[in-house]
């Protein structure tokens, strides 16, 4: 993934000094500075490449419950977390300007099985369903 402004790249990559681990990080590079922060698992970065947004495990274990976490993409502030969804979040994707995130909620990414759409405010926390049309 690309920033808009094409000031930071988010790559997805094994360490080669750890082939087994079950972990598979993202790394934030800022061209600029050649700063590079690690993330895990999925990341959606703002267009601006100073936000993301990344879930909390991995959606592909068994019993995974993944949460969003927001944080400044060099690491310099703490994560907040964003949801709190009981049977977890499949995906999520934030919105270009940072504002909103939007997350498929529940234990499958199928929307007609138990799946529901959720638009989170940010700074507000106010959360709106977003029905799903088959």
């Amino acid at each position: 993934m690309i920033s808009a402004d094409g000031g930071s790249v988010a790559i997805t990559a094994r360490e080669r000094d750890d082939l087994q681990s079950p972990d598979v990080p993202t790394y934030i590079y800022d061209l600029a500075s050649g700063r590079k922060t690690k993330f895990f698992f999925f990341v959606s970065l703002s267009e601006d490449g100073q936000t993301v947004a990344y879930l909390t495990e991995d959606v592909n274990q068994p019993n995974a419950r993944a949460q969003v976490m927001v944080a400044r993409s060099d690491g310099a502030a703490a994560a907040r977390q964003i949801t709190n969804e009981p049977d977890g979040v499949r995906t999520a994707i934030l919105s270009g300007d940072a504002r909103y995130l939007y997350v498929v909620a529940g234990r499958t990414i199928a929307i007609e099985e138990a799946s529901r759409i959720r638009r989170y405010e940010i700074t507000t926390g106010a959360i709106d369903d977003i029905p799903a049309i088959p």
